[in-house]
Protein backbone atom coordinates (compact mmCIF):
# COMPACT_ATOMS: atom_id res chain seq x y z
CA UNK A 1 0.00 0.00 0.00
CA UNK A 2 2.85 2.42 0.85
CA UNK A 3 4.66 1.69 -2.45
CA UNK A 4 1.44 2.29 -4.37
CA UNK A 5 0.97 5.63 -2.61
CA UNK A 6 4.56 6.62 -3.36
CA UNK A 7 4.08 5.70 -7.01
CA UNK A 8 0.87 7.74 -7.28
CA UNK A 9 2.66 10.69 -5.68
CA UNK A 10 5.52 10.32 -8.15
CA UNK A 11 3.10 10.33 -11.09
CA UNK A 12 1.26 13.37 -9.75
CA UNK A 13 4.51 15.25 -9.16
CA UNK A 14 5.72 14.30 -12.65
CA UNK A 15 2.48 15.43 -14.23
CA UNK A 16 2.72 18.77 -12.42
CA UNK A 17 6.28 19.25 -13.67
CA UNK A 18 5.28 18.41 -17.24
CA UNK A 19 2.32 20.79 -17.15
CA UNK A 20 4.44 23.57 -15.60
CA UNK A 21 7.10 23.13 -18.25
CA UNK A 22 4.48 23.21 -21.01
CA UNK A 23 2.98 26.40 -19.55
CA UNK A 24 6.33 28.14 -19.12
CA UNK A 25 7.16 31.19 -21.19
CA UNK A 26 10.40 29.50 -22.25
CA UNK A 27 8.58 26.49 -23.71
CA UNK A 28 5.87 28.57 -25.37
CA UNK A 29 8.45 30.86 -26.93
CA UNK A 30 10.43 27.93 -28.30
CA UNK A 31 7.32 26.29 -29.76
CA UNK A 32 5.95 29.45 -31.37
CA UNK A 33 9.18 31.19 -32.40
CA UNK A 34 11.58 28.21 -32.73
CA UNK A 35 14.15 30.32 -30.89
CA UNK A 36 16.11 30.13 -27.67
CA UNK A 37 16.57 26.37 -27.73
CA UNK A 38 19.38 26.78 -25.19
CA UNK A 39 16.94 28.29 -22.69
CA UNK A 40 14.65 25.28 -22.98
CA UNK A 41 17.62 22.92 -22.67
CA UNK A 42 18.59 24.78 -19.47
CA UNK A 43 15.03 24.41 -18.16
CA UNK A 44 15.16 20.66 -18.86
CA UNK A 45 18.57 20.42 -17.11
CA UNK A 46 17.29 22.27 -14.05
CA UNK A 47 14.20 20.05 -13.97
CA UNK A 48 16.23 16.84 -14.02
CA UNK A 49 18.82 18.13 -11.56
CA UNK A 50 16.09 18.94 -9.07
CA UNK A 51 14.35 15.56 -9.53
CA UNK A 52 16.60 12.59 -8.85
CA UNK A 53 13.95 10.17 -10.11
CA UNK A 54 14.04 11.68 -13.60
CA UNK A 55 16.54 9.97 -15.86
CA UNK A 56 15.54 11.63 -19.10
CA UNK A 57 13.48 14.52 -20.36
CA UNK A 58 12.83 15.02 -24.06
CA UNK A 59 10.92 17.22 -26.42
CA UNK A 60 9.83 15.16 -29.42
CA UNK A 61 8.08 16.98 -32.24
CA UNK A 62 4.85 15.88 -33.95
CA UNK A 63 6.87 13.89 -36.51
CA UNK A 64 8.67 11.87 -33.87
CA UNK A 65 11.97 13.70 -34.10
CA UNK A 66 13.80 14.33 -30.84
CA UNK A 67 14.44 18.07 -30.67
CA UNK A 68 15.82 18.29 -27.13
CA UNK A 69 17.01 15.45 -24.95
CA UNK A 70 18.53 15.74 -21.50
CA UNK A 71 19.55 12.57 -19.71
CA UNK A 72 21.74 10.90 -17.13
CA UNK A 73 22.90 7.29 -17.07
CA UNK A 74 22.82 6.68 -13.33
CA UNK A 75 20.49 8.29 -10.82
CA UNK A 76 23.18 10.43 -9.15
CA UNK A 77 24.97 11.37 -12.39
CA UNK A 78 24.98 14.93 -13.62
CA UNK A 79 22.51 15.24 -16.49
CA UNK A 80 23.75 16.31 -19.91
CA UNK A 81 22.20 17.77 -23.02
CA UNK A 82 22.46 15.16 -25.76
CA UNK A 83 24.20 16.61 -28.83
CA UNK A 84 22.07 17.38 -31.90
CA UNK A 85 23.76 14.70 -34.02
CA UNK A 86 22.82 12.02 -31.47
CA UNK A 87 19.10 12.84 -31.48
CA UNK A 88 16.87 10.24 -33.13
CA UNK A 89 13.53 9.91 -34.79
CA UNK A 90 11.07 7.98 -32.61
CA UNK A 91 8.06 8.04 -34.97
CA UNK A 92 7.82 4.25 -35.14
CA UNK A 93 8.24 3.59 -31.43
CA UNK A 94 5.22 2.17 -29.60
CA UNK A 95 5.28 4.93 -26.99
CA UNK A 96 5.28 7.68 -29.61
CA UNK A 97 2.42 6.12 -31.58
CA UNK A 98 0.40 5.75 -28.35
CA UNK A 99 1.20 9.26 -27.13
CA UNK A 100 0.05 10.81 -30.43
CA UNK A 101 -3.44 9.45 -29.74
CA UNK A 102 -3.98 11.35 -26.48
CA UNK A 103 -5.76 14.68 -26.29
CA UNK A 104 -3.73 17.87 -26.22
CA UNK A 105 -4.15 18.57 -22.50
CA UNK A 106 -3.62 15.00 -21.29
CA UNK A 107 -0.41 13.68 -19.78
CA UNK A 108 0.58 10.14 -20.63
CA UNK A 109 3.27 7.96 -19.09
CA UNK A 110 4.94 5.14 -20.95
CA UNK A 111 5.26 1.84 -19.12
CA UNK A 112 8.01 0.78 -21.49
CA UNK A 113 11.49 0.21 -20.06
CA UNK A 114 14.57 0.41 -22.21
CA UNK A 115 16.33 -2.95 -21.52
CA UNK A 116 19.79 -1.55 -22.28
CA UNK A 117 19.38 1.29 -19.82
CA UNK A 118 17.81 -1.05 -17.27
CA UNK A 119 20.82 -3.36 -17.49
CA UNK A 120 23.16 -0.41 -17.01
CA UNK A 121 21.25 0.67 -13.91
CA UNK A 122 21.18 -2.78 -12.34
CA UNK A 123 24.82 -3.80 -12.83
Amino acid sequence: MQKEKEFRNFLLKSENIIRSTKESTIFKHFITQNEKKEDLEDLFLITIKSNDDFMQLRYIDENGQEIIKVERVMQKDTPIVVPFDSLQNKANRDYFVAAKKIKNEQVWFSAKVNPTKFQQLTK
